[in-house]
């Protein structure tokens, strides 16, 4: 998965003592999170993007793939709204009875209370003091999360995105990540975290003037090369494929009126997945 990151908390250690309550952060308790677009880091951080220092960190795959992230997502309201009207349509048929779709009569009652629980731990926050009541259930699942061995969560933002318009179904690009950072009194930084991301920056040679049509064509050059290779690919052609549907959920949206990747915070993105095609295409043999 691509991901823009900010930074709440961190990986410095020494900031522990500074990190106050924030939905899943446990005052102390350093945290670092991750946005799926810059749309989403704006929005989160309340800020333009313009005042923030950016980066994409991309997880390395044969590490993650072997990592426990719960995510926090409403399965009912995703079946409902995302898969079934497209299953009709097309004259499929859903049986409650048939165990190889879901939700089924074996997994409904856990759909239903995991789309319970991702209701009550998103709701927005409408003052924020001291004391946050809405975060108090989502910090107990991030000490239960920490004390079963979980690595982070993924969860959706509670921002208003009403500006944004016509964004694909499908698009997920207001999930947020958290990874649990270890503390280590012997170092600033949690290094063995850092080393599980490939990173992208800006280094000031951006033009600013990419389209979705220029990311894409680079995309099918590497995917070219892969289709000609012996050797599994797999960990770097995924990145490329689920950032190729990011972009194309997002090509007809509009913000505040305004073609998302003709915004300052769409091109933004499209240098990062230059970046990232040129990167994945170095590890394609």
């Amino acid at each position: 998965m691509n991901v823009v990151a900010r930074n709440k908390g961190g990986v410095v250690q020494r900031s522990r003592y500074y990190i106050g309550n924030q939905r899943f952060s446990i005052s102390g308790q350093p945290m670092l999170y991750f946005g799926k677009s810059v749309l989403g880091i704006v929005k989160e951080l309340g800020k333009s993007y313009q005042d923030l220092v950016l980066a994409a960190f991309l997880p390395k795959y044969y590490i993650y793939s072997h990592k426990r992230i719960f995510e926090l997502k409403n399965t009912i309201f995703d079946v409902l709204v995302k898969v079934l009207p497209g299953l009709f349509a097309d004259g499929g048929k859903l049986d409650y009875f048939d165990t190889r779709l879901s939700p089924n009569i074996d997994t409904i009652q856990n759909d239903l209370q995991r789309s319970i629980l991702a209701e009550v731990l998103t709701f927005p926050v409408e003052n924020k003091y001291t004391f946050v009541e809405e975060y108090v259930l989502p910090q107990i699942l991030t000490s239960i999360l920490m004390n079963n061995n979980y690595n982070g969560i993924i969860f959706p933002s509670t921002k208003d995105y009403s500006n944004l318009s016509n964004s694909h179904l499908f698009s997920d690009f207001d999930l947020n990540t958290a990874l649990f950072v270890s503390c280590d009194k012997s170092s600033n930084y949690d290094q063995n975290l850092k080393n599980t991301f490939f990173e992208l920056t800006t280094d000031g040679s951006e033009k600013f003037n990419l389209k979705p049509v220029d990311i894409l064509s680079q995309m099918e050059t590497v995917f070219t090369k892969n289709r000609a290779s012996s050797q599994n690919n797999n960990g770097f052609i995924l990145p490329l494929v689920k950032t190729k549907l990011h972009i194309k959920y997002l090509e007809k949206s509009t913000l505040d009126g305004i073609p998302y990747f003709e915004t300052n915070e769409g091109k933004l993105e499209l240098e990062f997945y230059l970046k990232l095609v040129f990167l994945m295409d170095k590890h394609v043999k």
